[in-house]
This record gives C-alpha cells, sequence and structure tokens, in this order.
C-alpha cells in the first residue's frame, strides 16, 4: 500500500514504515544527549520524509543524500556531451528531481534533447536492467508533459498513468521488467541483492585463503559469480584509484577539513525552491565546506507545473504520512487508502490496515 502516485519505489515505505521513522528519531534524539555537535549523514530510505521529520523534530546537525542525480551523466552521454563540458542542476525532493540547467558553455542543450526525442522510437527501447530507465519512454512522456526531465528515479516515480499493469510498465519502462518496480522487477534485484551477499562471502573467504594477496586479486576472486553489472560495479567500489560516486567520505572531508566540494543535497528548503514550504525537504545542489552548507541559486526555477503538479502533490503525502505517523493514528492510512484507486470498499481498506498495523502490536 506503500506504493502511491509519485512514490512508486518498491522499497520507499513511507505510510506504514512507522518503525523506520521512529528508530530515525531515536538517533537523533541520542546524538542530541550525547554528540549534539555531530552529523547525521542520512541514506537510509525514506529520504524526503526522513530529512524533513527530523529536521522538524530534532536541532542536530543533518543531510540527507541520494545517488540518483548521477543519471543525469546517462542523459549526456546518450545526446554526444561529455560530462566535463556539462553545467548542470537538478533540483526537487528526494526521488523527485528535475533537470532545471542543462547547459554547455552558455548553450541551452534542451534543443539537443528535443532533437534526441522527435527521433526517439518507442518501440525499440531495450534496457540492460530493470534500472536502466533513464532514457525509457516515460522519460520522454514526462519529459513532454512537465517541460523538463525527470532525473533518477524520479522516472519511475511517476503517476498512475505508466504503472496500471506488467503491459503497462513495459510500454513505458522496457521488456521483459517494466521497471524494477513490476513482480518481474522486483524478482530480479532480489536475486542480484543475492548475489551480493554471495559475493561478499566470497571476498571474506578469499582473504582467509590468500592472506597475502593483492586487492585486485581478492575482488577478482569476490566478483565471481556477479552479473555483468554488479561485477563493473563491485570493481569500482574497491577501486583504489577512483572514488565510489557516494558522497559521504567526500562529505565529510569538505565539512571537517574545509575542502569545498559541490553536493547534491536534502536539506531543509528554506526559500531555495520557489512555492515550496521552508520547512520541507528539498534535494538540491550544494557547496560545502567548513563553514556549512550553502545551496545554489536554483536558475533557472523550476516551472510552475513542475512545482504544482508533481511537488506539491508529493509533498501533500509526505505531510499525510507524517501526520499519521506522529498521530500513531491508522485511520489516517485507511483514508489515503480510501483515495487510492486500487481500493474496492471502505471495508477492504480497513482490514488491510487493520492487518498491517496489529502485525505491528505497539501501534494500534
Amino acid at each position: 500500500i506503500d506504493t502511491q502516485e509519485f512514490n512508486m519505489v518498491s522499497d520507499y515505505y513511507t505510510l506504514t514504515n512507522w518503525n523506520q521513522l521512529s528508530f530515525f528519531l531515536k538517533i537523533a534524539e541520542t546524538m542530541e544527549r550525547l554528540a549534539p555537535e555531530a552529523w547525521m549523514l542520512q541514506a537510509a530510505n525514506p529520504v524526503f520524509e526522513g530529512t524533513t521529520l527530523i529536521r522538524r523534530k530534532s536541532k542536530i546537525r543533518m543531510i540527507g543524500f541520494c545517488h540518483g542525480h548521477y543519471d543525469v551523466m546517462e542523459v549526456a552521454e546518450t545526446l554526444g556531451v561529455h560530462k566535463d563540458e556539462l553545467d548542470w542542476q537538478v533540483a526537487g525532493v528526494n526521488h523527485g528531481i528535475w533537470l532545471n540547467r542543462f547547459r554547455r558553455r552558455g548553450e541551452d542543450l534542451y534543443p539537443l534533447f528535443e532533437k534526441y526525442t522527435s527521433k526517439f522510437d518507442a518501440s525499440q527501447f531495450r534496457p540492460s536492467n530493470p534500472f536502466n530507465i533513464q532514457m525509457s519512454p516515460a522519460t520522454i512522456d514526462m519529459y513532454s508533459f512537465y517541460g523538463l526531465v525527470p532525473i533518477g528515479d524520479t522516472v519511475r516515480n511517476s503517476g498512475w498513468k505508466y504503472h496500471y499493469d506488467q503491459d503497462t510498465l513495459e510500454k513505458w519502462y522496457g521488456s521483459p521488467w517494466g521497471s524494477p518496480d513490476s513482480e518481474l522487477g522486483w524478482k530480479w534485484y532480489k536475486e542480484q541483492l543475492g548475489e551480493v551477499t554471495n559475493a561478499t562471502l566470497a571476498l571474506s573467504k578469499a582473504i582467509e585463503q590468500f592472506p597475502g594477496a593483492s586487492l585486485e586479486k581478492l575482488i577478482i576472486e569476490g566478483s565471481k559469480g556477479l552479473s555483468g553489472d554488479f561485477a563493473r560495479e563491485a570493481a569500482q567500489l574497491y577501486d583504489r584509484n577512483s572514488m565510489s560516486g557516494e558522497q559521504h567520505i567526500p562529505f565529510i572531508d569538505a565539512i571537517v577539513n574545509g575542502n569545498s566540494a559541490r553536493f547534491i543535497v536534502n536539506t531543509l528548503n528554506q526559500g531555495a525552491i520557489k512555492g515550496i514550504d521552508d520547512d520541507v525537504a528539498v534535494e538540491v545542489p550544494a557547496i560545502v565546506d567548513s563553514d556549512g552548507i550553502h545551496i545554489e541559486e536554483i536558475e533557472p526555477a523550476l516551472p510552475e507545473r513542475v512545482v504544482q503538479w508533481y511537488l506539491k502533490p508529493r509533498i501533500l503525502r509526505m505531510e499525510w504520512a507524517l501526520e499519521a505517523f506522529n498521530e500513531r493514528n491508522p485511520e489516517l492510512i485507511i483514508e489515503i487508502l480510501l483515495r487510492d484507486p486500487r481500493t474496492k470498499s471502505y471495508e477492504q481498506a480497513k482490514a488491510v490496515v487493520g492487518e498491517i498495523f496489529d502485525s505491528e502490536g505497539e501501534y494500534v
């Protein structure tokens, strides 16, 4: 039931994830007591609800991270633009970010994207894996409505138009999976997680078996059995000559050592995105140094179509989820489900919420 309009990512629980939200607050309360000057680097989902909740309830230093913004580079690569030439911004909320600036040496690259879409043949789209959907038909269609390119998991976090059934999913996200959030796509993902677990165990055994081996040798042994996509990720993760791409360590370096760098962060809006309340967590670019987090001016501003038709409906669902959690009120979850197109009756909604929250014991 956590799969809702503008929140279709399968492991992004917001309505029923009270144990996770409670855990977030417990960490924040512990930090207030034992380490009030420390930073919480929030990467566990739901980052949007979690960051907003903690920043409203606690005075700790806290930042949220995701990595979906890197799909900007896939857009650029598809168009034949080198990443080092890009001047880009994304802005929105976690799993709801939009490519508001896309330039090369001052030239707007959106006309180049338009040229690409004019020749795009949706019937020929074949993803290499369920997550390979940045340049899917769904992206092109969302662009035609919102006027900006959705980036990363925003492509998945679309409306019901793209998610009614398996045939619909495959139409917009490609066959055979139809996105990571179909039954087939999620089955693939869970199998890959099993591979990663096995590879980690293999790496552990390799360390025991070859105590004097080089890191490269250990990676080869530990990566045996991984599929191509995950084998490449494992090689990158353990490559001593390159960063993983995750932002946590560079952020610490910027805050502690003053090595200024640019990040995409989740933090309170505080006027960054026009039309959004200040106490809502947004995902925006920022320069980070020893003096803190300095959000970039969002230029050009997000269009009204994105703010009014995507961000505000998603924010409303966040507010519903947090209100239900803060009040510990499952009746509010029932009310949300009554507005869900899959719900057949009040009795059905009441029964499913009762079953879920009875299993949690402490909440009902």
